[in-house]
């Protein structure tokens, strides 16, 4: 299972050179263990925010060649409150957070890392969402990974 603070830092200096290309930067990183845990931490944030499940692990493999198949999910959202935006302006926040997360993946997928090694034909599938996180618009994507011990 991958140390959690070392996927904290991969993650960070991710968005770090993700923000090198954006002007309108990721302006949080919350790591959270559930969307409980995840709402009551993004209570007060406003901006844009990067927000990440601790990912959770199956270890598979014997003895001899052990490893853990992992999976944690990305979100690039924003609070918004419902009737905050018209229509045009829905779209503009939406485009925006879109234009985001590609950059972010882009990195992702160019990343090389001793901790985490993407299974690609199982991961970056990115999905709309609306008010999740107690009021948060954004988009999401599923990370599946390796981890050797």
């Amino acid at each position: 299972m991958i140390d959690i603070k070392a996927f904290r830092e991969y993650i960070s200096e991710l968005v770090y050179e993700t923000n090198q290309e954006l002007e309108n930067k990721i302006e949080h990183i919350v790591l959270s263990v559930n969307e409980s845990h995840m709402t009551k931490k993004l209570q007060n944030k406003s901006g844009v925010c990067l927000c990440v499940s601790y990912p959770d692990a199956q270890a598979v493999g014997e003895s001899d060649n052990v490893k853990d198949s992992q999976q944690a999910f990305i979100f690039v959202c924003q609070r918004v409150s419902p009737g905050q935006l018209d229509e045009e302006g829905e779209l503009a926040l939406y485009s925006e957070l879109q234009h985001i997360m590609l950059v972010f993946r882009d990195f992702l997928r160019g990343a090389e890392s001793d901790c985490v090694d993407i299974i690609p034909e199982e991961s970056y599938k990115i999905e709309w969402e609306y008010q999740i996180f107690g009021g948060l618009n954004g988009l999401s994507m599923g990370l599946k990974f390796t981890n050797y011990d």
